[in-house]
Protein backbone atom coordinates (compact mmCIF):
# COMPACT_ATOMS: atom_id res chain seq x y z
CA UNK A 1 0.00 0.00 0.00
CA UNK A 2 2.56 2.13 1.11
CA UNK A 3 4.77 1.63 -2.54
CA UNK A 4 1.47 2.48 -4.47
CA UNK A 5 0.75 5.36 -2.81
CA UNK A 6 4.47 6.78 -3.20
CA UNK A 7 4.02 5.97 -6.59
CA UNK A 8 1.15 7.68 -7.31
CA UNK A 9 2.77 10.64 -5.42
CA UNK A 10 5.53 10.72 -7.99
CA UNK A 11 3.71 10.43 -11.03
CA UNK A 12 1.30 13.44 -9.57
CA UNK A 13 4.20 15.59 -9.35
CA UNK A 14 5.44 14.33 -12.77
CA UNK A 15 2.25 15.65 -14.42
CA UNK A 16 1.97 18.65 -12.09
CA UNK A 17 5.49 19.74 -13.18
CA UNK A 18 4.87 19.20 -16.81
CA UNK A 19 2.01 21.03 -17.19
CA UNK A 20 3.21 24.49 -15.40
CA UNK A 21 6.77 23.94 -17.55
CA UNK A 22 4.81 25.94 -20.44
CA UNK A 23 4.42 29.51 -19.65
CA UNK A 24 1.67 31.84 -21.32
CA UNK A 25 2.38 33.47 -24.51
CA UNK A 26 1.83 37.37 -24.54
CA UNK A 27 -0.94 37.87 -27.60
CA UNK A 28 1.31 40.34 -28.62
CA UNK A 29 4.02 38.09 -29.77
CA UNK A 30 2.20 36.08 -31.84
CA UNK A 31 0.56 39.23 -33.80
CA UNK A 32 1.08 39.24 -37.40
CA UNK A 33 2.95 36.33 -37.63
CA UNK A 34 3.65 35.39 -40.65
CA UNK A 35 3.15 31.81 -41.86
CA UNK A 36 6.59 30.29 -43.06
CA UNK A 37 7.42 27.14 -43.07
CA UNK A 38 10.61 24.27 -43.89
CA UNK A 39 8.85 24.09 -47.31
CA UNK A 40 9.47 27.81 -48.28
CA UNK A 41 13.33 26.55 -48.30
CA UNK A 42 13.16 23.66 -50.76
CA UNK A 43 14.55 24.12 -54.02
CA UNK A 44 12.61 24.11 -56.73
CA UNK A 45 13.08 23.92 -60.99
CA UNK A 46 13.42 27.67 -61.82
CA UNK A 47 9.52 28.44 -63.22
CA UNK A 48 8.77 29.92 -66.60
CA UNK A 49 7.76 33.56 -66.98
CA UNK A 50 3.98 33.77 -67.64
CA UNK A 51 2.51 34.93 -71.47
CA UNK A 52 0.93 37.49 -68.95
CA UNK A 53 2.25 39.10 -65.77
CA UNK A 54 0.26 41.58 -63.18
CA UNK A 55 1.60 43.71 -60.37
CA UNK A 56 0.25 41.28 -57.85
CA UNK A 57 1.04 38.24 -59.44
CA UNK A 58 4.85 39.69 -59.73
CA UNK A 59 4.75 39.88 -56.09
CA UNK A 60 3.77 36.76 -55.10
CA UNK A 61 6.23 35.11 -57.36
CA UNK A 62 8.54 37.66 -55.98
CA UNK A 63 7.70 36.30 -52.11
CA UNK A 64 7.59 33.03 -53.58
CA UNK A 65 10.81 32.22 -55.55
CA UNK A 66 12.92 35.26 -54.84
CA UNK A 67 16.55 33.68 -53.64
CA UNK A 68 17.60 36.20 -51.39
CA UNK A 69 14.29 36.38 -49.63
CA UNK A 70 15.04 32.78 -48.65
CA UNK A 71 17.62 34.36 -45.42
CA UNK A 72 15.06 36.34 -44.06
CA UNK A 73 12.55 33.16 -43.80
CA UNK A 74 15.47 30.90 -42.81
CA UNK A 75 16.05 33.32 -40.20
CA UNK A 76 12.63 33.84 -38.61
CA UNK A 77 12.52 30.17 -38.84
CA UNK A 78 15.29 29.43 -36.11
CA UNK A 79 14.04 32.35 -33.72
CA UNK A 80 10.88 30.31 -33.90
CA UNK A 81 12.87 27.58 -33.00
CA UNK A 82 14.57 29.06 -30.62
CA UNK A 83 11.59 30.46 -28.78
CA UNK A 84 10.38 26.69 -28.52
CA UNK A 85 13.50 25.65 -26.79
CA UNK A 86 13.54 27.76 -24.28
CA UNK A 87 9.80 27.51 -23.41
CA UNK A 88 10.29 24.26 -22.83
CA UNK A 89 11.40 24.42 -19.11
CA UNK A 90 11.72 21.06 -18.13
CA UNK A 91 13.45 17.63 -19.31
CA UNK A 92 11.70 14.43 -19.22
CA UNK A 93 14.06 11.26 -19.20
CA UNK A 94 14.20 7.59 -18.63
CA UNK A 95 16.56 4.96 -18.98
CA UNK A 96 16.81 1.06 -17.85
CA UNK A 97 19.78 -1.79 -18.10
CA UNK A 98 19.95 -5.63 -17.91
CA UNK A 99 23.18 -7.52 -17.56
CA UNK A 100 23.83 -10.77 -16.44
CA UNK A 101 27.19 -11.91 -14.53
CA UNK A 102 28.74 -15.24 -14.19
CA UNK A 103 29.53 -16.00 -10.32
CA UNK A 104 32.02 -19.06 -11.12
CA UNK A 105 29.79 -21.46 -9.00
CA UNK A 106 28.20 -22.41 -12.17
CA UNK A 107 25.58 -20.01 -11.27
CA UNK A 108 24.20 -16.42 -13.20
CA UNK A 109 23.21 -13.16 -11.37
CA UNK A 110 20.83 -11.14 -13.32
CA UNK A 111 20.26 -7.43 -12.54
CA UNK A 112 17.57 -4.83 -13.46
CA UNK A 113 17.54 -1.15 -13.21
CA UNK A 114 15.52 1.38 -14.37
CA UNK A 115 14.82 4.97 -14.16
CA UNK A 116 12.75 7.63 -14.71
CA UNK A 117 13.49 11.48 -13.67
CA UNK A 118 12.05 14.75 -14.60
CA UNK A 119 14.16 18.11 -14.20
CA UNK A 120 12.42 21.33 -13.98
CA UNK A 121 14.09 24.67 -14.04
CA UNK A 122 11.86 27.61 -12.32
CA UNK A 123 11.65 31.13 -13.89
CA UNK A 124 12.95 31.79 -10.32
CA UNK A 125 16.01 30.48 -10.87
CA UNK A 126 15.09 27.64 -8.68
CA UNK A 127 15.70 23.68 -9.85
CA UNK A 128 13.28 20.34 -9.20
CA UNK A 129 14.49 17.01 -10.21
CA UNK A 130 12.14 14.29 -9.09
CA UNK A 131 13.02 10.28 -10.51
CA UNK A 132 12.28 7.25 -9.24
CA UNK A 133 14.70 4.14 -9.21
CA UNK A 134 14.11 0.83 -9.92
CA UNK A 135 16.96 -1.99 -8.88
CA UNK A 136 16.31 -5.27 -9.04
CA UNK A 137 18.87 -7.88 -8.41
CA UNK A 138 17.52 -11.62 -9.46
CA UNK A 139 14.34 -12.14 -6.64
CA UNK A 140 15.57 -8.94 -4.44
CA UNK A 141 13.95 -5.66 -5.27
CA UNK A 142 15.02 -2.17 -4.23
CA UNK A 143 12.90 0.80 -6.13
CA UNK A 144 13.14 3.88 -4.41
CA UNK A 145 12.22 8.06 -4.96
CA UNK A 146 14.37 10.85 -4.77
CA UNK A 147 13.53 14.54 -4.95
CA UNK A 148 15.97 17.44 -4.89
CA UNK A 149 15.33 21.39 -4.39
CA UNK A 150 17.06 24.51 -4.97
CA UNK A 151 16.13 28.22 -5.14
CA UNK A 152 18.62 30.96 -5.22
CA UNK A 153 17.51 33.97 -3.25
CA UNK A 154 20.25 36.82 -4.19
CA UNK A 155 22.32 36.23 -6.58
CA UNK A 156 20.89 34.41 -9.88
CA UNK A 157 17.34 34.74 -8.41
CA UNK A 158 14.09 36.17 -10.11
CA UNK A 159 15.00 38.30 -13.58
CA UNK A 160 18.85 37.56 -13.33
CA UNK A 161 18.11 34.07 -13.38
CA UNK A 162 19.62 32.08 -16.36
CA UNK A 163 16.60 30.67 -17.31
CA UNK A 164 14.32 33.78 -16.88
CA UNK A 165 17.44 35.41 -18.98
CA UNK A 166 17.28 32.88 -21.71
CA UNK A 167 13.58 33.04 -22.33
CA UNK A 168 13.32 36.97 -22.27
CA UNK A 169 15.97 36.76 -24.94
CA UNK A 170 14.24 34.19 -27.01
CA UNK A 171 10.98 36.69 -27.47
CA UNK A 172 13.01 39.48 -27.85
CA UNK A 173 14.90 37.90 -30.64
CA UNK A 174 11.79 36.37 -31.92
CA UNK A 175 9.76 39.59 -32.20
CA UNK A 176 12.86 41.16 -33.75
CA UNK A 177 12.84 38.39 -36.19
CA UNK A 178 9.92 39.39 -36.71
CA UNK A 179 10.58 43.24 -37.36
CA UNK A 180 13.18 41.93 -39.79
CA UNK A 181 11.44 40.11 -42.03
CA UNK A 182 8.57 42.24 -42.12
CA UNK A 183 11.21 45.05 -43.20
CA UNK A 184 12.86 42.38 -45.42
CA UNK A 185 9.29 41.84 -47.27
CA UNK A 186 9.19 45.41 -47.71
CA UNK A 187 12.44 46.20 -49.56
CA UNK A 188 11.49 43.63 -52.17
CA UNK A 189 8.21 44.69 -52.68
CA UNK A 190 9.81 48.34 -53.36
CA UNK A 191 12.03 46.05 -55.43
CA UNK A 192 9.60 44.42 -57.21
CA UNK A 193 7.65 47.65 -58.03
CA UNK A 194 10.46 49.28 -59.07
CA UNK A 195 11.64 46.67 -61.56
CA UNK A 196 8.02 45.57 -62.81
CA UNK A 197 7.85 49.68 -63.30
CA UNK A 198 11.37 49.81 -64.73
CA UNK A 199 10.63 47.37 -67.29
CA UNK A 200 7.22 48.98 -68.17
CA UNK A 201 9.03 52.75 -68.33
CA UNK A 202 11.54 50.95 -70.85
CA UNK A 203 9.12 49.30 -72.82
CA UNK A 204 7.07 52.80 -73.29
CA UNK A 205 10.35 54.63 -73.98
CA UNK A 206 11.02 51.68 -76.71
CA UNK A 207 7.83 52.69 -78.06
CA UNK A 208 8.01 56.37 -78.25
CA UNK A 209 11.73 55.72 -79.81
CA UNK A 210 9.92 53.67 -82.00
CA UNK A 211 7.97 56.12 -83.00
CA UNK A 212 10.00 58.53 -82.93
CA UNK A 213 12.21 56.70 -85.82
CA UNK A 214 9.02 56.12 -87.74
CA UNK A 215 8.47 60.04 -87.74
CA UNK A 216 12.08 60.82 -88.57
CA UNK A 217 11.68 58.36 -91.57
CA UNK A 218 8.74 59.83 -93.05
CA UNK A 219 10.67 63.45 -92.19
CA UNK A 220 13.77 62.40 -94.76
CA UNK A 221 11.40 61.06 -97.61
CA UNK A 222 9.27 63.94 -97.33
CA UNK A 223 12.56 66.63 -97.22
CA UNK A 224 13.67 64.27 -100.44
CA UNK A 225 10.77 64.77 -102.15
CA UNK A 226 10.94 68.37 -101.28
CA UNK A 227 14.67 68.47 -102.48
CA UNK A 228 13.31 67.22 -105.80
CA UNK A 229 10.92 69.87 -106.44
CA UNK A 230 12.80 72.38 -105.18
CA UNK A 231 10.57 73.33 -102.43
CA UNK A 232 13.98 73.41 -100.03
CA UNK A 233 17.22 72.99 -99.64
CA UNK A 234 20.24 70.10 -99.37
CA UNK A 235 20.76 70.79 -95.57
CA UNK A 236 17.68 70.07 -95.03
CA UNK A 237 17.77 66.71 -95.91
CA UNK A 238 20.85 66.25 -94.18
CA UNK A 239 19.33 67.57 -91.08
CA UNK A 240 16.26 65.49 -91.66
CA UNK A 241 18.90 62.48 -92.02
CA UNK A 242 21.33 63.62 -88.76
CA UNK A 243 17.81 63.15 -87.09
CA UNK A 244 17.02 59.82 -88.58
CA UNK A 245 20.16 58.87 -87.70
CA UNK A 246 19.90 59.98 -83.75
CA UNK A 247 16.48 58.39 -83.50
CA UNK A 248 18.16 55.13 -84.63
CA UNK A 249 20.83 55.14 -81.94
CA UNK A 250 18.52 55.99 -79.14
CA UNK A 251 15.98 53.36 -79.94
CA UNK A 252 19.37 51.01 -79.98
CA UNK A 253 19.91 52.19 -76.30
CA UNK A 254 16.58 52.05 -75.33
CA UNK A 255 15.96 48.71 -76.67
CA UNK A 256 19.37 47.31 -74.72
CA UNK A 257 17.72 49.14 -71.45
CA UNK A 258 14.73 47.54 -72.08
CA UNK A 259 16.32 44.12 -72.46
CA UNK A 260 18.76 43.98 -69.62
CA UNK A 261 16.01 45.35 -66.87
CA UNK A 262 13.70 42.69 -68.51
CA UNK A 263 16.16 39.82 -67.36
CA UNK A 264 17.04 41.43 -64.03
CA UNK A 265 13.51 41.71 -63.30
CA UNK A 266 12.86 37.96 -63.83
CA UNK A 267 15.62 36.85 -62.50
CA UNK A 268 14.60 39.37 -59.01
CA UNK A 269 11.62 36.83 -59.22
CA UNK A 270 12.92 33.58 -59.58
CA UNK A 271 11.81 33.12 -62.93
CA UNK A 272 13.64 31.58 -66.10
CA UNK A 273 15.48 34.42 -67.91
CA UNK A 274 14.87 34.93 -71.56
CA UNK A 275 11.13 35.32 -71.90
CA UNK A 276 9.06 38.68 -72.51
CA UNK A 277 6.05 38.36 -70.76
CA UNK A 278 3.70 41.12 -71.06
CA UNK A 279 3.45 43.23 -68.53
CA UNK A 280 -0.31 44.70 -68.04
CA UNK A 281 -0.17 46.84 -64.73
CA UNK A 282 0.16 50.49 -65.46
CA UNK A 283 0.07 53.52 -62.39
CA UNK A 284 -2.39 55.61 -61.63
CA UNK A 285 -1.10 59.55 -61.10
CA UNK A 286 -2.92 60.17 -57.68
CA UNK A 287 -1.63 63.73 -56.32
CA UNK A 288 -1.37 63.45 -52.33
CA UNK A 289 -1.40 66.11 -49.71
CA UNK A 290 1.03 65.24 -47.10
CA UNK A 291 2.48 67.58 -43.70
CA UNK A 292 6.09 66.47 -42.59
CA UNK A 293 5.38 66.83 -39.27
CA UNK A 294 2.27 64.77 -39.14
CA UNK A 295 4.28 62.17 -41.24
CA UNK A 296 7.14 62.29 -39.23
CA UNK A 297 4.95 61.68 -35.87
CA UNK A 298 3.52 58.97 -37.37
CA UNK A 299 6.98 57.35 -38.19
CA UNK A 300 8.02 57.63 -34.58
CA UNK A 301 5.21 55.07 -33.66
CA UNK A 302 5.85 52.88 -36.48
CA UNK A 303 9.39 52.34 -37.65
CA UNK A 304 9.90 48.76 -37.39
CA UNK A 305 13.70 49.90 -36.86
CA UNK A 306 12.64 52.02 -33.59
CA UNK A 307 10.77 48.88 -32.28
CA UNK A 308 14.21 46.82 -32.88
CA UNK A 309 16.33 49.70 -31.08
CA UNK A 310 14.29 49.56 -27.95
CA UNK A 311 14.35 45.97 -27.86
CA UNK A 312 18.11 46.36 -28.50
CA UNK A 313 17.87 49.01 -25.25
CA UNK A 314 15.81 46.23 -23.47
CA UNK A 315 19.27 44.03 -24.08
CA UNK A 316 21.35 46.58 -22.59
CA UNK A 317 19.03 46.73 -19.66
CA UNK A 318 19.18 43.47 -18.82
CA UNK A 319 22.55 43.22 -19.14
CA UNK A 320 23.38 45.68 -16.67
CA UNK A 321 21.25 44.04 -14.45
CA UNK A 322 22.87 40.55 -14.64
CA UNK A 323 26.41 42.00 -14.41
CA UNK A 324 25.33 43.71 -11.37
CA UNK A 325 23.52 40.99 -9.75
CA UNK A 326 26.53 39.06 -10.33
CA UNK A 327 28.72 41.08 -7.77
CA UNK A 328 26.39 40.22 -5.49
CA UNK A 329 26.66 37.79 -2.75
CA UNK A 330 24.92 34.38 -3.03
CA UNK A 331 22.63 33.07 -0.81
CA UNK A 332 21.00 29.40 -1.84
CA UNK A 333 18.42 27.46 0.07
CA UNK A 334 19.04 23.33 -1.23
CA UNK A 335 17.39 20.13 -0.05
CA UNK A 336 17.06 16.35 -0.99
CA UNK A 337 14.66 13.83 0.18
CA UNK A 338 15.16 9.90 -0.63
CA UNK A 339 12.21 7.43 0.13
CA UNK A 340 13.24 3.80 -0.20
CA UNK A 341 10.23 1.92 -2.14
CA UNK A 342 11.43 -1.93 -1.28
CA UNK A 343 13.93 -4.00 0.10
CA UNK A 344 15.16 -4.32 4.00
CA UNK A 345 16.02 -0.39 5.14
CA UNK A 346 12.92 1.63 4.47
CA UNK A 347 14.09 5.02 6.30
CA UNK A 348 13.21 8.12 4.56
CA UNK A 349 16.83 10.22 4.13
CA UNK A 350 16.56 14.03 4.03
CA UNK A 351 18.65 16.99 3.43
CA UNK A 352 18.09 20.65 4.06
CA UNK A 353 20.80 23.77 3.63
CA UNK A 354 21.37 26.93 3.12
CA UNK A 355 25.13 27.73 1.55
CA UNK A 356 26.49 31.37 0.47
CA UNK A 357 29.43 32.84 -1.03
CA UNK A 358 30.56 36.79 -1.35
CA UNK A 359 32.94 37.87 -4.08
CA UNK A 360 36.04 39.77 -2.28
CA UNK A 361 37.59 42.73 -4.42
CA UNK A 362 36.39 41.03 -8.06
CA UNK A 363 38.17 43.61 -10.66
CA UNK A 364 36.56 41.45 -13.65
CA UNK A 365 33.21 41.72 -12.23
CA UNK A 366 33.56 45.59 -11.33
CA UNK A 367 34.63 45.47 -15.04
CA UNK A 368 31.93 43.76 -16.28
CA UNK A 369 29.31 46.68 -14.51
CA UNK A 370 31.34 49.20 -15.98
CA UNK A 371 31.37 47.91 -19.49
CA UNK A 372 27.30 46.81 -19.00
CA UNK A 373 26.83 50.59 -18.41
CA UNK A 374 28.93 51.88 -21.13
CA UNK A 375 27.00 49.95 -23.50
CA UNK A 376 23.43 50.98 -21.92
CA UNK A 377 24.93 54.76 -22.87
CA UNK A 378 26.29 53.89 -26.01
CA UNK A 379 21.88 52.23 -26.46
CA UNK A 380 20.21 55.17 -25.66
CA UNK A 381 22.34 57.66 -27.60
CA UNK A 382 21.89 55.23 -30.15
CA UNK A 383 18.13 55.45 -30.16
CA UNK A 384 18.50 59.12 -30.19
CA UNK A 385 20.28 59.36 -33.23
CA UNK A 386 18.15 57.01 -34.84
CA UNK A 387 14.82 59.03 -33.90
CA UNK A 388 16.51 61.92 -35.46
CA UNK A 389 17.42 60.22 -38.35
CA UNK A 390 14.12 58.81 -38.81
CA UNK A 391 12.61 62.03 -38.81
CA UNK A 392 14.86 63.52 -41.38
CA UNK A 393 14.03 60.71 -43.82
CA UNK A 394 10.76 61.31 -43.58
CA UNK A 395 11.14 64.97 -44.11
CA UNK A 396 13.48 64.12 -47.13
CA UNK A 397 10.78 62.22 -48.71
CA UNK A 398 8.21 64.56 -47.95
CA UNK A 399 10.39 67.70 -49.97
CA UNK A 400 11.07 64.52 -52.66
CA UNK A 401 7.32 63.96 -52.90
CA UNK A 402 5.82 67.55 -53.59
CA UNK A 403 9.42 68.35 -55.73
CA UNK A 404 8.50 65.21 -57.74
CA UNK A 405 4.34 66.36 -58.00
CA UNK A 406 5.82 70.07 -59.42
CA UNK A 407 7.80 68.96 -61.62
CA UNK A 408 4.91 66.23 -63.32
CA UNK A 409 2.68 69.40 -64.04
CA UNK A 410 5.86 71.51 -65.25
CA UNK A 411 6.47 68.88 -67.67
CA UNK A 412 2.82 67.93 -68.59
CA UNK A 413 2.39 71.21 -69.39
CA UNK A 414 5.62 71.30 -71.38
CA UNK A 415 4.58 67.91 -73.27
CA UNK A 416 0.86 69.92 -74.23
CA UNK A 417 3.22 72.73 -75.54
CA UNK A 418 5.53 70.70 -77.49
CA UNK A 419 2.66 68.81 -79.26
CA UNK A 420 1.31 72.65 -79.92
CA UNK A 421 4.13 73.41 -81.63
CA UNK A 422 4.83 70.09 -83.74
CA UNK A 423 1.16 71.28 -85.13
CA UNK A 424 2.14 74.86 -85.41
CA UNK A 425 5.34 73.63 -87.52
CA UNK A 426 3.37 71.17 -89.75
CA UNK A 427 1.11 73.44 -90.58
CA UNK A 428 3.48 76.32 -91.22
CA UNK A 429 5.70 73.94 -93.32
CA UNK A 430 2.31 72.73 -95.31
CA UNK A 431 1.51 76.23 -96.05
CA UNK A 432 5.20 77.45 -97.34
CA UNK A 433 5.94 80.18 -94.38
CA UNK A 434 8.07 77.80 -92.31
CA UNK A 435 10.93 76.05 -92.94
CA UNK A 436 11.29 71.86 -92.46
CA UNK A 437 14.15 71.99 -89.10
CA UNK A 438 11.50 73.80 -87.13
CA UNK A 439 9.30 70.45 -87.83
CA UNK A 440 11.80 68.11 -87.07
CA UNK A 441 12.88 69.69 -83.81
CA UNK A 442 9.51 70.24 -83.07
CA UNK A 443 9.30 66.49 -83.33
CA UNK A 444 12.42 65.49 -81.09
CA UNK A 445 11.03 67.65 -78.79
CA UNK A 446 7.30 65.97 -78.38
CA UNK A 447 9.26 62.50 -78.30
CA UNK A 448 11.83 63.75 -75.56
CA UNK A 449 8.88 65.18 -73.79
CA UNK A 450 6.53 62.47 -73.72
CA UNK A 451 9.47 60.35 -72.56
CA UNK A 452 10.16 62.94 -69.27
CA UNK A 453 6.24 62.94 -68.66
CA UNK A 454 6.22 58.89 -68.63
CA UNK A 455 9.11 58.58 -66.49
CA UNK A 456 7.84 61.46 -64.36
CA UNK A 457 4.90 59.63 -63.53
CA UNK A 458 6.11 56.85 -62.71
CA UNK A 459 8.87 58.16 -60.49
CA UNK A 460 5.68 60.20 -58.51
CA UNK A 461 4.90 56.74 -57.56
CA UNK A 462 8.21 55.43 -56.36
CA UNK A 463 8.19 58.39 -54.33
CA UNK A 464 4.73 57.93 -52.91
CA UNK A 465 6.51 54.67 -52.07
CA UNK A 466 9.48 55.90 -50.17
CA UNK A 467 7.28 58.18 -48.06
CA UNK A 468 5.52 54.99 -47.19
CA UNK A 469 8.18 53.05 -46.47
CA UNK A 470 10.07 55.94 -44.37
CA UNK A 471 7.25 56.15 -42.18
CA UNK A 472 6.83 52.60 -41.52
CA UNK A 473 3.68 52.00 -43.52
CA UNK A 474 2.56 48.82 -45.44
CA UNK A 475 4.23 49.72 -49.16
CA UNK A 476 1.72 47.93 -50.24
CA UNK A 477 -1.34 49.12 -48.69
CA UNK A 478 -2.15 51.61 -51.48
CA UNK A 479 -1.44 49.08 -54.09
CA UNK A 480 -5.66 48.52 -55.56
CA UNK A 481 -6.00 52.66 -55.71
CA UNK A 482 -3.16 53.31 -57.07
CA UNK A 483 -2.63 50.87 -59.65
CA UNK A 484 -4.58 49.53 -62.62
CA UNK A 485 -4.71 47.39 -65.60
CA UNK A 486 -3.85 48.34 -68.71
CA UNK A 487 -7.16 48.43 -71.45
CA UNK A 488 -6.16 46.39 -74.64
CA UNK A 489 -5.41 49.49 -76.69
CA UNK A 490 -2.88 51.01 -74.64
CA UNK A 491 -0.18 47.84 -74.71
CA UNK A 492 2.75 48.57 -76.29
CA UNK A 493 3.77 45.80 -78.97
CA UNK A 494 6.35 43.96 -77.90
CA UNK A 495 10.08 45.12 -78.90
CA UNK A 496 11.01 43.22 -82.27
CA UNK A 497 6.84 42.60 -82.95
Amino acid sequence: MRRTLACAFALGCICLLAAAAKPAQLPEWARGEPRVSHRDLQAINVPAAPKTLTLKQALELGFANNAGFRSAIAALLDAQASLRVARQLYTLTAGGAVQTSDTGTDSHVTQTSASTELDYEMLSGGTISVAALLDRLDSEENSALEIAVSQPLIRGAGRASGRYEALRQAFVNYRKALLRYFLERQDLALDIIQGYFGVVSAQQQLAIQEQGLQAADRAVKDAEARLKEGMTTKIEVTRAQLSQASRRLGLTRARLSYQDGQDAFLKMLGLQVGTTPELTTRVVYKPLKVDAEVMASDALSRRPELVIEELDLQDAQAALMLSRNRSKPSLDLFGSAHEPLGGADNETEWTVGIQTSIPINSRSLAEAVRRSERNWLLAQRGRTELRQSVVTQVRRQVHALGSQQASLDILQQSFDLAREKLRLAEVSVEEGVGVYRDKIEAQDEVTAAEGDLLDAQIGYYFSVLDLRRAVGQDVLQGLAEETREAKPEEMQPKPGG
